[in-house]
């Protein structure tokens, strides 16, 4: 019994020693396995502000088929891009395999943040602390320098339905770039135009760095909260190594905050039912194609009306509307519309065209033309009006005239003859007969020199259109006069559009720029006006009676084309 108990004794201890050398032997294996395996995470830096992004790199020693899990990185970062790729290479006969995680991290908030440490197979890489600086204090804080700076800002906090909000983007720089996208602004109920683009040197913190500037347009078109989302740039640089990988990653990308507007409805204090117009400023100007006191019967006047408007767009503008009357018909021909663009938003351009054929002789009033809008800087409705024109209608055509002559030329009826007892008969018809002669010759004289002036005139198309065109040219000269004498900047602008016009019989050129084409020796003057008109700074001691000189001493050296002088309405 004895002998048994040792025997079992013996086998038991015998049975736990082997149990022991196995699992001795496992943990020796796994220690091995995880030794072999290693998990390392690095960023390309560890302080950054509020608008900027980094590079989270994390590296396996293994051929992974299993992700790693980032829960815990999203609650206080927003993985923007996260791409995953393998190497597999051979070193001293032996086979190595790598996996590559490189994500793009947005901080959520500022202060110090903790990248995690993650877990793969029992593996652990080590936490990273990143500083983000709000980047308000990164600029009152002189020696902080950014290598990049990002915001986007608006002009206004407020702003009513369909008017301009500007909304710029700026991105600082003094790093190289080669490239940069994005997907552009995007807001939800309104419409979004780019109207300006500039790449420039700028101090800033003073240092020097580049500023690429986008200016976007906005009209809201609905009241209440307005959101410009968060906007993310990704900016392309050249390759960087980073320590744990031969690949490169050459973007950086950066974003901005997200920005919140208040769009007030159209006010009840509006007084008219008409088109909602809000603006800045809206100016309404008339010009007449013939003169409207030199018109006849049946022959159209053609008169275009022009609204420009500071802040909205030719599609915002609406149509003016004329009533006839008995005395004249009017017809309204397509609208020419335009914006011009810069970095202060967008002017709207319409130009309205009429045709207007009067019906009789004598004087009409052609009615005032108003337009009613909100101005934005004084909070109120205003009201441009174009005053009331007098028209003087003449007598259709030449025969007309010769005909109401000849109803004015004495006949026999209304001659007063007196015969004394002593005349003869014979001697008052010889009388008589002698002066119709007179008459018929001079109507015949008449008759030829209208038909020999019409034949000149055929003949030499020229000479008329030059001696109309220094007429037309005089006219406008004495209107640019007299807007530089009243400092009326704006009408002088359009007064000299209308001489490019005029001298070029081009309305294409409706803007100083292509006129400046045209003229070179102009272009120095009307830049200077349309920085003074448009420019952030205006300068009261501008003088544009340089302008007037240049202009009054032009010579258009060119022939006329054989298009007519009066163009016709259809």
């Amino acid at each position: 019994m004895t002998t048994i108990n040792i025997t079992n004794t013996i086998n038991t201890y015998f049975s736990k020693t082997l149990s022991l050398v196995a699992l001795l032997i496992y943990m020796l294996c796994f220690s091995a396995s995880t030794s072999a395996l290693s998990l390392k995470a690095e960023t390309d830096k560890t302080s950054i502000i509020r608008s900027e992004t980094l590079n989270l790199i994390i590296v396996v020693d293994d051929n992974a088929n299993a992700d790693i899990d980032f829960t815990q990185l999203t609650y206080q970062f927003d993985i923007i891009s996260n791409q995953r790729s393998s190497r597999l290479s051979i070193s001293n006969g032996k086979k190595v395999a790598k996996t590559f995680w490189v994500l793009v991290l947005a901080p959520k908030e500022t202060g110090k943040l903790t990248i995690p440490s993650f877990n793969y197979k029992n593996v652990f890489s080590s936490s990273i602390t990143i500083n983000v600086t709000d980047q308000v204090a990164i600029a009152n804080n002189n020696t902080e320098s950014p290598d990049i700076f990002f915001e986007v800002v608006t002009d206004k906090k407020t702003a009513y339905v369909q008017e301009q909000i500007l909304v710029t983007a700026r991105l600082y720089y003094k790093i190289a770039l080669a490239n940069y996208e994005h997907e552009g602004l995007k807001v939800d109920n309104a419409r979004v135009e780019q109207v300006f683009e500039e790449n420039k040197e700028v101090n800033f913190q003073g240092q020097r760095y580049k500023l690429l500037e986008e200016v976007y347009t906005i009209h809201a078109q609905a009241s209440g909260k307005l959101k410009i989302p968060i906007q993310t740039w990704r900016l392309e640089k050249p390759s960087r190594r980073f320590g744990y990988s031969n690949s490169t990653n050459p973007y950086v990308y950066v974003r901005s905050e997200e920005l919140t507007l208040d769009v007030l409805s159209i006010p009840e204090s509006k007084a008219s039912n008409s088109d909602w117009l809000p603006s800045e400023e809206i100016i309404l100007s008339a010009q007449w194609k013939q003169s409207p006191l030199q018109a006849v019967i049946g022959e159209p006047l053609n008169l275009q009306i022009t609204i420009n408007a500071q802040g909205l767009a030719d599609y915002q503008l609406p149509n003016l509307s004329i009533n006839e009357s008995a005395n004249f018909t009017i017809f309204e021909a397509q609208p020419e519309t335009n914006n011009i663009k810069d970095s202060q938003g967008i002017i709207g351009i319409r130009k309205l065209n009429y045709s207007i054929i009067p019906r009789q002789i004598g004087q009409f009033t052609l009615p005032e033309i108003s337009i009613n809008w909100w101005n934005v800087d004084t909070n109120k409705e205003e009201v441009f009006i174009l005053s009331e024109q007098a028209v003087i209608v003449a007598k259709s055509s030449i025969t007309d005239n010769i005909i109401e002559q000849n109803t004015a030329l004495p006949t026999l009826n209304s001659l007063a003859v007196s015969t004394s007892k002593d005349s003869t008969p014979i001697i008052l018809w010889q009388i008589i007969s002698t002066f119709f002669l007179i008459v018929i010759c001079f109507l015949f004289y008449k008759l030829y020199q209208i038909k020999k002036h019409r034949i000149a005139i055929k003949n030499n198309p020229q000479k008329m259109y030059n001696s109309l065109l220094r007429s037309q040219q005089k006219i406008i000269i004495d209107h640019i006069k007299l807007n530089i004498e009243d400092k009326n900047w704006q009408q002088l602008r359009k007064e000299v559009i209308n001489w490019g016009q005029l001298t070029f019989d081009d309305e294409a050129l409706d803007t100083l720029n292509k006129l400046a084409l045209k003229i070179p020796e102009l272009a120095l003057h009307l830049q200077q006006l349309d920085n003074y008109l448009y420019g952030q700074q205006s300068d009261d001691s501008y003088n544009p009676y340089t302008l007037l000189e240049l202009i009054k001493s032009y010579k258009k050296n060119t022939q006329t084309n054989k298009k007519s002088l009066l163009k016709e309405i259809y």
